[in-house]
Parts: C-alpha cells; sequence; structure tokens
C-alpha cells in the first residue's frame, strides 16, 4: 500500500474520489474504499494482492507503511483488534514505518510513525477532517493543509496528542569495534533478506557511495541473481563513475542513465509537482532521484532498495565535526532525524511514488534504527573525524576500500546537478528580474534558485498554507 486519503465527518464520494484520483501514481493496483455515513477512507494498493477486510462492518481501516507488533507485521484486522482491545494508546507499542487510519460512525483515529517515513496531511475544514498522502490530494478541497506531525495520533477529540518522540542517542551497550561492526552487517543484511523474501521485482539505487554500496552488498549476498542497480547522472560525474566500480565489483545487473542539462530543466516541473517543495538543495538533489526511479520503474522494478538515513543514524554529514562532546552531536543527530520526514525521506518518498515505485530504506529498519541510536558516539564519528566510522568497519572486507573511505557528497552534488542547475537559471533569470522580485515579494528568496523553483511551486499550490508545508533547510 502506498496512497491514501480520506473524508471524515461528511458522506462526501465526490471529494473522496477526487483526492484519489490525484495520487493514483502512488499505487499501480486497485482501490479499496471503506464508506459508512459519517465516513469515506481510500487506500491505493500497489500491489494486486486480494484485499484483506478488517471483519467488523462497522469500522474502516487504511494505512501505508508496514506497522509492527511483536517483531510481526500487522494486518489490517490484527490493527483493528488492537485498536478496540487497547485504545489509541495501542499506537505507543508500534514499530515501523506507517500512516493508520480508523474510523467508524461515532469515532476515527489517525496515527503517523515517529520519524514521518510515510507522508501525511491533513485539513481542518469546519465539521469535516480531510487526510492525504500528498498535498495535491487536498488541494483541490481546501485552502488549509498542515504536515500530519510524526509521532503523533489525532482522534475525533480534534486533539493532536504526541505517543512517542524522535528520541537523543544514548549509548547503552558496551561493544568492542568489531562486535559492533559484526552487529550492524548482520542487522542491515536481515532488512534487506525481508524484503527479498517477501517481494519480487527488487532493485536498488547504486550511486557508488558507501550507504548504497552496502544495501547492495547485503543484497547480493542474499540473491541467487545479480541485483538490479540503478544510477543516473550527467556524463562522467562522480556518481555514474562509482556506481559502475561497485556494480562490477558486485557482479549486478547495472542499469545507468545520463541525463543532459537540458533534461534537468525539462523534468523540473514534474519535480516540484510531485515533490511539492521549493527549496533548493532538495529540488536539485531529487532531480537525480526522480529519474532514477524512472529507469527502475522502465526496467519492471517494483521495489526499490535505498542507503537512506544512513547519514542520520550514524553522522554523516560534515558539519558534525563542529560538535562540541559527544552530547551535542547526539543532540544534533536527533534533530537531524526529526527533519528527516520533510528532507530526505520526503524526496525518496515523491520521487518513487511519482513513478508508482515502492521504496524500502533498510537503514530506517526498526532494529537497525534501535542499534544506532544505542552506540556511543565515537562508534559515528571517530576521535579522529571520520564521519559514519562503524558502518565503514562493517563493511570493510565486502567493498573496495576506495568506496569503504569515499567521503560523503550530497546526492545533487555527486550527481553533477548542483552547478549545472545554477548556471541553468542563471541564464533564465536576469540579476534585474531577480533584484525587483526580491523588492516586491513578502517571501524572502535566498538566491535566483529559489526564485525559480518558487514561482513553478505557486502554480501547482498557490494555497498559502501549502508553501508553509515547505522546509526551507539552509535559510
Amino acid at each position: 500500500m502506498s496512497g491514501i486519503a480520506a473524508v471524515i465527518g461528511a458522506d462526501d464520494k465526490q471529494a473522496l474520489e477526487t483526492m484519489l484520483e490525484k495520487i493514483q501514481h502512488r499505487g499501480a493496483g486497485q482501490h479499496l474504499i471503506y464508506e459508512n455515513g459519517k465516513y469515506r477512507l481510500g487506500e491505493i494498493n500497489v500491489t494486486e494482492n486480494k484485499i484483506i477486510h478488517t471483519g467488523d462492518d462497522d469500522y474502516g481501516v487504511i494505512f501505508d507503511g508496514m506497522p509492527v507488533y511483536g517483531g510481526k507485521v500487522l494486518s489490517r484486522t490484527e490493527i483493528l483488534k488492537l485498536y478496540k482491545t487497547e485504545g489509541p494508546g495501542f499506537i505507543k507499542n508500534i514499530a515501523g514505518n506507517f500512516v493508520i487510519i480508523i474510523s467508524n460512525t461515532d469515532e476515527f483515529f489517525i496515527a503517523r510513525d515517529p520519524y514521518g517515513t510515510k507522508p501525511l496531511y491533513y485539513s481542518k475544514d469546519g465539521k469535516y477532517t480531510l487526510v492525504a498522502s500528498e498535498i495535491k490530494s487536498l488541494t483541490p478541497l481546501t485552502d488549509n493543509i498542515e504536515i500530519f506531525p510524526p509521532g503523533h495520533f489525532f482522534t475525533q477529540t480534534k486533539e493532536l496528542k504526541r505517543f512517542k518522540d524522535v528520541p537523543v542517542p544514548v549509548a547503552k551497550k558496551q561493544l568492542n569495534t568489531e562486535e559492533a561492526a559484526a552487529e550492524l552487517n548482520k542487522l542491515l543484511s536481515a532488512a534487506v533478506e525481508k524484503v527479498l523474501q517477501q517481494n519480487n521485482h527488487v532493485g536498488s539505487f547504486l550511486s557508488g557511495g558507501l550507504d548504497s554500496s552496502a544495501v547492495v552488498v547485503a543484497a547480493s549476498k542474499i540473491s541467487n541473481n545479480p541485483l538490479p542497480t540503478f544510477a543516473v547522472g550527467l556524463e562522467n560525474s562522480s556518481d555514474i563513475l562509482n556506481a559502475r566500480k561497485v556494480a562490477k565489483f558486485l557482479r549486478t545487473d547495472h542499469y545507468e542513465y545520463l541525463y543532459t542539462a537540458d533534461e534537468m530543466m525539462e523534468v523540473l516541473p514534474d519535480v516540484i509537482y510531485h515533490l511539492e517543495s521549493f527549496d533548493v538543495e532538495l529540488v536539485n538533489s531529487s532531480i537525480a532521484n526522480y529519474l532514477v526511479a524512472q529507469l527502475a520503474h522502465r526496467q519492471g522494478i517494483k521495489i526499490a532498495l535505498s542507503g537512506e538515513g544512513a547519514d542520520e543514524l550514524f553522522a554523516g554529514y560534515h558539519h558534525l565535526k563542529k560538535c562540541a562532546g559527544e552530547r551535542e552531536l547526539n543532540e544534533e543527530l536527533a534533530s537531524l532525524m526529526k527533519g528527516l520526514h520533510n528532507g530526505g525521506l520526503q524526496r525518496v518518498d515523491r520521487m518513487t511514488q511519482a513513478h508508482s515505485l515502492e521504496c524500502i530504506m533498510p537503514f530506517m529498519d526498526p532494529k537497525v534504527v534501535e542499534f544506532a541510536l544505542g552506540l556511543p558516539a565515537h562508534f559515528k564519528l571517530s576521535e579522529s573525524g571520520t564521519e559514519k566510522w562503524i558502518l565503514r568497519q562493517a563493511f570493510s572486507t565486502d567493498l573496495p576500500e576506495e568506496v569503504v573511505w569515499r567521503t560523503k557528497e550530497q546526492f545533487g552534488i555527486g550527481t553533477g546537478n548542483e552547478d549545472i542547475m545554477k548556471q541553468m537559471v542563471s541564464q533564465k533569470v536576469t540579476d534585474r528580474e531577480y533584484k525587483t522580485a526580491k523588492e516586491r515579494s513578502s517571501f524572502p528568496f535566498k538566491n535566483k534558485e529559489e526564485y525559480f523553483y518558487y514561482n513553478i511551486f505557486k502554480e501547482f499550490f498557490p494555497a498559502k498554507s501549502a508553501e508553509e508545508t515547505v522546509n526551507r533547510w539552509l535559510v
């Protein structure tokens, strides 16, 4: 499942159909609709599996993701049983990535996982509550759009309640380097194995960096057939060249696509429409994500593996070296994890779902996350200043040395996008136009690219509330 919409408090068939139509790209399978007087719930299935009913006609249950309880992925019926037995508090014991909506004629319950791995927006318009996976699903019906905050639930009391926060990392286990590296390798491999066992048509994005290469290593050890891998970038960009090396080393079934500057500009409106953001860094990196997802989709891939989340868990960003001590580093890592839902996770979700592709991120597996949170800070950022130290150690014997010790590059930089987009926008926006726009607009543009991306965004999403959902990372 990968797309949901709901109208709660009104029996409005047309509204729900409009909402689902706007996010049809999020699923290639059938629709599931529950309707009963005061609510209509809709879900788009990404697979062609048979629909599982709740066993109780008074309740409707829709969800996106993989909610886990006691180590087991829950079915629709099991979710409802827990809710009816324990009430809204049951959500405190649910792990994994999920959005869950439960409703009958008298009550409703909406919840989103603490990291916001799965997207959710909502609108409290008068007596009605509208909920959907993407902003574009709500804009035909309301100008009042808000991000549904991660780690919260919402009921008929109309009050948001936090059920779980993103924890600040705290060292728990006393492991030496060898033990910690072996355990991380084991946990990441197990997370990948679950995906391969439960799904067909699985491939992996491969930039040639440590994170995506580690995921591909784990998958290649498990699969009996060469794993399909996918890379995109401008010709001779570092991602393209490094991905080729890793694919050759691991003997994957490798596909790549070399795009041009003109093609980047051509797909830009589609990228911004699906991304639902005008943040410069996010847009620039999303162009490559959009094209690599398109490449995988064209090869028949249904599930794509990604290395997203590793930088936030294992201190992969250069600015973290400025942290003064373990406490400050751990607090900054928690802050990065809290920002994932409208940063990297938003990029990965929107760009893959634009092509009806489901993306699974093994680093965000509950057991991998729990393990990473319990590691001492020096296992992430070493005393010599090496980022992702323990992750490098975990796969040091599985990958070429230059891959294990390759320095971090943003996706937009590794593919060659950032400088090109700056040049292309400068050709389209004169200094005079930009200066005039800054003087006349109440919006504080930080550069020409943001001004250019903002104008495209506003064509699709004119509501002020939609604009306010955008996180401008470097402002």
